[in-house]
């Protein structure tokens, strides 16, 4: 039976690397693996389709905000979700912060959460970081996503068109595109749409870890990122 050491959990790992294989197999790419904590003991495996985009844009958004209903995987800083997502995109993040107070306030007083997606961020943009230190002190629910040239069109062609952000000041909150669900990881961010247009989502694999305690959970789900990111590694070589 095939066994993991991590610290001083020992785990079993042969389903796991069962449902890896089985994953891959579906999505045809371990980047397109999807891995979370299940709320039953045993792990399991589903397909879903998704918008695949570009990774989270700070590792400051891979971590727990105190005081949000923000989901993360226990106390293992993989990958941040939300729920009912308010999409943004904008041409820029540079340092134009009273542009964005009035969106924000409107993000805040009705409890929605927010990806903004930027063609560009500047280098110490001071909107990129008033937005993490909000999500730190869990003021607001969202996330950055840094768009390439080979994501934005796939953003354009969902209908999300990128707004100047001189424009914010007067933009309604229920005016932007809305996802069901929204995934961000360092590699890769998975946009789970109210109305999907099959021809811009790609087939993905959800691994949901189960585990004897919560403990073993996280060091199962550990274990789940590691292979399926030296996997990745090894298809990028």
């Amino acid at each position: 039976m095939d066994r993991y050491s991590m610290d001083r959990y020992d785990i079993e790992t042969e389903d796991l690397d069962k449902l890896i294989k089985e994953a891959i197999a579906i999505s045809s790419s371990p980047s397109r693996v999807i891995y979370q904590p299940n709320f039953k003991f045993e792990s399991s495996l589903s397909k879903d389709k998704a918008v695949i985009l570009g990774g989270i844009a700070s590792p400051q958004f891979l971590f727990r905000a105190p005081d949000t209903k923000t989901e993360q995987i226990g106390s293992v800083p993989l990958s941040l979700q939300l729920h009912s997502v308010r999409l943004l995109a904008v041409d820029k993040l540079l340092h134009d912060i009273s542009s964005w107070v009035p969106l924000l306030e409107q993000v805040a007083r009705k409890g929605e959460s927010l990806l903004v997606l930027a063609n560009h961020i500047s280098k110490n943009s001071l909107v990129a970081e008033m937005l993490i230190v909000n999500f730190r002190r869990g003021v607001l629910k969202l996330g950055i996503v840094e768009l390439t040239k080979e994501t934005l069109p796939t953003v354009e062609r969902y209908g999300i068109q990128a707004i100047d952000s001189l424009e914010l000041e007067n933009l309604a909150l229920d005016e932007l595109p809305l996802a069901k669900k929204v995934i961000c990881r360092k590699d890769a961010t998975f946009l789970f749409m109210e109305k999907e247009i099959m021809s811009f989502t790609e087939s993905i694999a959800v691994i949901q870890v189960g585990g004897r305690d919560s403990d073993e959970q996280n060091q199962r789900l550990l274990y789940v990122a590691e292979r399926v990111r030296k996997l990745s590694e090894q298809v990028a070589l």
